[in-house]
C-alpha cells in the first residue's frame, strides 16, 4: 500500500530499511521477510494509480449536457442519484460533441430510471468543485467528482450488462422491499444498515448523521461483515457445527455472499478477506491475528484494484479497521462497567483513527461523536440483523416482512432520537478548515498512531521491549534511525534533482 500510495521513490527506502534491518539486527531469517515486503512495495508501486484529478473540470462552465456511463446509482423515491464519468460533453449553442472527461456526481427525474454500466446523456447547468459549499467540496473530492448537475430526463444509450449490474438489481429489490415494509425514514435507515443505500433519508436527518459523526451506521463495512460472521458463529456453537467444514464452509459463503450483495464495495470485501482467513485459522487450530490480517487483506485490495486506495470508505474502514483490530484483544470486558468501559475505548480509538482522513477531507469535526455512537451502536448491532430478516421476508412473504418490521422501527426511531438529540445540541461539530492540508493530514496521523500504539497492549509491549534493550542494542538502534533518516535525505534530494 505505500509503494502504490507514494509510487517508485519509496522502493530505495523500503531496500534500504531491509539493509538496516538484516544488518543491525543481526538474524539471517529475517532475510526471507524482508525481501517479500521489498517485493511487495515494488508491486504496488507498480500497479499504483495517482488519486483521481477532481480539482478543475475546464469544460465545466460552458457544458450544457453530458454524455457517459454511471458508474454508481441510488433513488430516494424521489429522484435517482448517479455518479457518472464523462467521456463526452456538449457546449452551449451547439449540438457538436467534444471529448471530456472527470466525474459529475447527478441528480436527475426517476424516469427513465438508470442503472449502474448504462451509456446516458443528462442534460442541465453543471456546477463545478469551487461552487459548492466547503464540507461538500470533501465529500464529492473523496467521490473522485469534480462537480455536480442537476438533469432534466435522462436519454438512455445503452444498457449496461454483467454481473455488476445483476447485483446492483439484487440490491434494488431489496432496498424497495425495505421500503415497502418501513416507509419513510425507517426504511431508508434500515435500507442503509443493510445495503448502504440512505439516499432516501430526509435532508434534515442526512444533515443529523453528519453532525453527530453517524454516518458510518448506513455505510456498509467491516462491521456489518463481523456481525455477520458472528450470527454464523454463534448458531454453530448452539448447533455444536461450529468445527464441522461444512460449517465453516457455509460461513464463508454467507460471507462473501453479503459482500458480493452490496457490489463488492472495499470495505465490505477487505472485511470479507479478513474473515475468511480467520476461519481458515480456525480451522488449523492457530489463533488469527487481526492486524496482520487487516494489512494483508488491505494490500491484497490494493494489488487488484490500485484505485480502491484512494476512495474515501477505503481509507476510513481501514484506519478505524486497522485500530480497534490492535486495541480490542487487550480489552477483557467483566460486568456492565466493564463492557461500557470497552465500548467508550473503542469509540475514541475509532474517532482517532480516522480524525486524520475526516479532518483533511471535510474540514469539520463532530465533538459528540462518541457519545452518540456510544448509544447508537448496541441499537444498531441489534438493528442489522433485524433488518436483514424484514428484507429477506419482504421478498417472499411480504406479509411476514411487516409483522418483523415492528420492533425494526422501534429499534430505528430511538436511532433518531439519539442523533437527532445530539444533533441539536450547541457546537455538535466544529469547523476547522485549516486542517485542510496534507502536512496536517501527516501530522494528525502521527498523533492519531501515538495514541493507538500506547493504548494497544502490544503496542505498549514493544514500548516495554525498547526500554530493556542494552546499551549496544540501543546504540545500533540509533545508527539505524540515523541512517533510515539519511537514506531518506537522499532519496528526496536525488528525486528533486532529477
Amino acid at each position: 500500500m505505500t509503494g502504490a500510495a507514494l509510487g517508485w521513490w519509496v522502493v530505495p527506502l523500503a531496500a534500504l530499511g531491509a539493509v538496516l534491518v538484516v544488518v543491525f539486527a543481526g538474524r539471517r531469517r529475517l532475510v526471507a521477510p524482508v525481501l517479500a515486503v521489498l517485493v511487495a512495495t515494488a508491486l504496488g508501486a507498480w500497479r499504483g494509480v495517482p488519486p483521481p484529478d477532481t480539482e478543475s473540470l475546464p469544460w465545466a462552465d460552458g457544458a450544457t449536457a453530458v454524455r457517459g456511463r454511471v458508474v454508481e446509482h441510488a433513488s430516494n423515491g424521489r429522484t435517482q442519484r448517479v455518479r457518472v464519468e464523462v467521456d463526452a460533453v456538449r457546449g452551449r449553442g451547439t449540438e457538436r460533441w467534444i471529448v471530456g472527461d472527470g466525474c459529475v456526481r447527478v441528480s436527475a427525474p426517476l424516469h427513465p430510471a438508470l442503472q449502474l454500466g448504462d451509456e446516458t446523456i443528462l442534460r442541465g447547468r453543471v456546477e463545478p468543485l469551487a461552487d459548492q459549499r466547503p464540507a461538500f467540496q470533501g465529500y464529492l473530492r473523496a467521490q473522485g467528482c469534480g462537480g455536480t448537475m442537476t438533469a432534466g430526463p435522462a436519454v438512455l444509450l445503452e444498457r449496461g450488462s454483467g454481473w455488476r449490474v445483476a447485483l446492483a438489481a439484487a440490491r434494488r429489490k431489496i432496498d424497495e422491499a425495505l421500503g415497502r415494509a418501513a416507509p419513510g425514514d425507517v426504511g431508508a435507515l434500515l435500507a442503509g444498515l443493510v445495503t448502504g443505500n440512505d439516499a432516501a433519508l430526509s435532508p434534515a436527518r442526512q444533515d443529523a448523521f453528519e453532525r453527530t459523526g453517524t454516518t458510518h451506521l448506513t455505510a456498509v463495512s467491516g462491521s456489518n461483515i463481523a456481525v455477520v460472521l458472528a450470527i454464523f458463529a454463534t448458531l454453530g456453537s448452539a448447533s455444536g457445527w461450529r468445527r464441522r467444514l461444512v460449517w465453516q464452509v457455509t460461513t464463508v459463503v454467507a460471507v462473501w455472499g453479503y459482500s458480493g450483495i452490496v457490489g463488492f464495495q472495499p470495505p465490505a470485501t477487505r472485511a470479507a478477506v479478513v474473515a475468511t482467513a480467520a476461519v481458515l485459522a480456525s480451522r488449523t487450530g492457530r489463533r488469527p491475528d487481526y492486524v496482520t490480517l487487516v494489512v494483508l487483506a488491505g494490500a491484497v485490495l490494493v494489488a487488484v484494484e490500485p484505485s480502491d486506495l484512494w476512495t474515501l470508505s477505503f481509507r476510513l474502514s481501514f484506519a478505524a479497521s486497522l485500530a480497534l483490530a490492535a486495541v480490542l484483544p487487550a480489552l477483557r470486558p467483566v460486568g456492565a462497567v466493564g463492557w461500557v468501559r470497552a465500548a467508550l475505548i473503542a469509540s475514541v480509538v475509532a474517532q482517532v483513527a480516522t480524525v486524520p482522513t475526516i479532518l483533511p477531507t471535510f474540514g469539520t469535526l463532530s465533538v459528540v461523536s462518541v457519545p452518540a455512537n456510544l448509544l447508537v451502536g448496541p441499537i444498531v448491532t441489534v438493528l442489522f440483523p433485524l433488518a436483514g430478516l424484514v428484507a429477506l421476508s419482504g421478498l417472499v412473504v411480504p406479509a411476514l416482512s411487516e409483522a418483523l418490521a415492528v420492533p425494526a422501527r422501534l429499534g430505528a426511531e430511538g436511532v433518531f432520537v439519539v442523533v437527532d438529540g445530539f444533533a441539536a445540541a450547541p457546537l455538535a461539530d466544529i469547523g476547522m478548515p485549516f486542517f485542510g492540508d496534507r502536512v496536517s493530514g501527516f501530522g494528525l496521523s502521527v498523533v492519531g498512531a501515538v495514541v493507538v500504539t500506547v493504548v494497544s497492549r502490544e503496542g505498549r509491549r514493544w514500548i516495554g521491549r525498547s526500554a530493556r534493550l542494552s546499551a549496544a542494542e540501543r546504540d545500533r538502534l540509533v545508527i539505524a534511525v540515523l541512517a533510515g533518516l539519511a537514506g531518506v535525505v537522499l532519496v528526496v534530494a536525488v528525486g528533486w534533482v532529477w
